[in-house]
């Protein structure tokens, strides 16, 4: 069903799982969340980060994929059909952590956000339909991510490359492409927080259990946690 949506949101967690090597400790694996443009969600168990979790997942799927800059969807995009779309939620967030250092600039920045945020709690507000929703997002977002596009280049070279803010413009031109697909296209969200909060269950899980103490115990959690969002 998952794999039939024009759109998936995808994420993913840690996981403490009980060492078979190490008495006593445990080892991260990851539950993967996947959500359908109807809020469908399939979580999916991998013992490591690799990009193998998404490939055999995903497989071949052809649809827009809604992520964070994560490089183990790097191949996956490379090998298959589908559309890379990019989260304004995390490109915001590195300008929000260069305030303190480069509190000109990132504030510059993070008002422009504030603005295009705007315009996506007004459609919800004023339940837009898709033609609606792309004229807005046409004619009032996209000259906003002009003015974003246009300081981005302009700053990349006038500030160092490992500070706060040069990570956070080398983040956001690296996946320009894809956080602007949104515009041209209603199905899609502005960010992948649907998939950030269906994860926050986990987050809050781990708290009371701890740990899982097999693979196959994780992947047991991930079937649970699946029931759990219908």
């Amino acid at each position: 069903m998952i794999l039939q949506s024009p759109q998936i949101n995808t994420d993913d967690t840690p996981v403490p799982v009980k060492s078979k090597k190490r008495k006593g400790s445990t080892v991260n694996g990851y539950l993967w969340v996947y959500v359908d443009d109807r809020k469908n969600v399939v979580f999916d168990f991998t013992p490591t980060r690799s990009r193998h979790g998404p490939l055999k997942f995903l497989g071949e799927y052809a649809g827009y994929v809604q992520a964070d800059a994560y490089s183990g969807y790097d191949e996956f995009f490379r090998r298959s059909q589908a559309t890379e779309v990019g989260c304004h939620a995390h490109a915001r967030r590195k300008f929000d952590l260069a305030l303190d250092s480069d509190p000109v600039r990132a504030s510059q920045m993070l008002a422009l956000w504030k603005d295009l945020y705007a315009i996506e709690k007004t459609a919800k507000e004023q339940h837009f339909d898709a033609t609606q929703l792309l004229a807005a997002r046409q004619e009032q977002a996209r000259p906003i991510l002009d003015r974003i596009h246009a300081n981005l280049l302009a700053w990349k070279d006038q500030v160092l490359p490992k500070s706060p803010m040069g990570k956070a413009i080398t983040y956001a031109l690296g996946q320009w492409t894809a956080l602007t697909r949104y515009v041209d296209e209603p199905l899609l969200e502005i960010d992948n927080n649907l998939a950030e909060r269906i994860l926050r269950m986990v987050a809050i899980g781990r708290k009371n259990w701890l740990f899982a103490g097999s693979e196959a115990g994780a992947e047991r959690a991930a079937g649970l946690y699946r029931w759990s969002c219908r």
